[in-house]
């Protein structure tokens, strides 16, 4: 769960103190699931967490969170940035040893993309799972894993998404797939998707 703080413009994501977990009280308020696009206040800590790729990361405070409003997709299109890669690069992946070239300021595992044409698809290796297939700004194909569980309980259910779609893209953190030699690397996943 992330969003833009709208009195900054910077994107924000609320962890909890290590070892802890976001309970049921911050993912749903008076019995709604919060949803894309909702304006919600988070207690958070005055500093980020320094967590090494994900310069996001801010710690939770004690406290209670609220909707306070609700945003409509073209209120969100100023964020967008679509003019070249998304996160660093044009795979679906960065190797931590690519980042790391970079001074921290630099970083970024948050970004919110326009995308003119997506198709989603089911996972080859996991039907369970999807995919999300797009161009980036610099005509790079993706293919990346779909994390929205929003879109995807729609996609299950046989429902279609359009063509057109705003995607916030978020970098995991360095990850090795079990039995296998590739190196650990960041895998760009698609965490939101809201229909044009």
């Amino acid at each position: 769960m992330a969003g833009i703080d709208l009195s900054t413009d910077l994107w924000v994501r609320p962890v909890p103190e290590p070892g802890g977990s976001i309970s049921c009280q911050t993912v749903c308020i008076d019995g709604r699931e919060l949803a894309i696009l909702d304006i919600v206040e988070v207690p958070l800590q005055d500093h980020s967490l320094q967590d090494k790729y994900q310069r996001e990361n801010r710690l939770m405070s004690e406290g209670r969170w609220r909707i306070e409003g609700r945003l409509e997709a073209q209120d969100v299109l100023k964020y967008c940035e679509n003019d070249g890669v998304i996160l660093h690069n044009g795979l679906k992946y960065v190797s931590p040893v690519h980042l790391e070239a970079f001074p921290p300021s630099e970083w970024k595992s948050l970004q919110l993309v326009r995308i003119g044409d997506i198709t989603f698809e089911r996972n080859p290796r996991d039907q369970r799972r999807w995919r999300a297939k797009f161009k980036d700004g610099l005509g790079s194909n993706l293919d990346l894993g779909l994390t929205d569980p929003v879109a995807c309980r729609r996609l299950e259910q046989g429902e279609a998404i359009g063509k057109e779609c705003l995607l916030t893209i978020s970098l995991a953190g360095p990850w090795q797939p079990d039995n296998e030699s590739l190196p650990r690397r960041c895998y760009k996943l698609v965490a939101g998707v809201v229909e044009l």
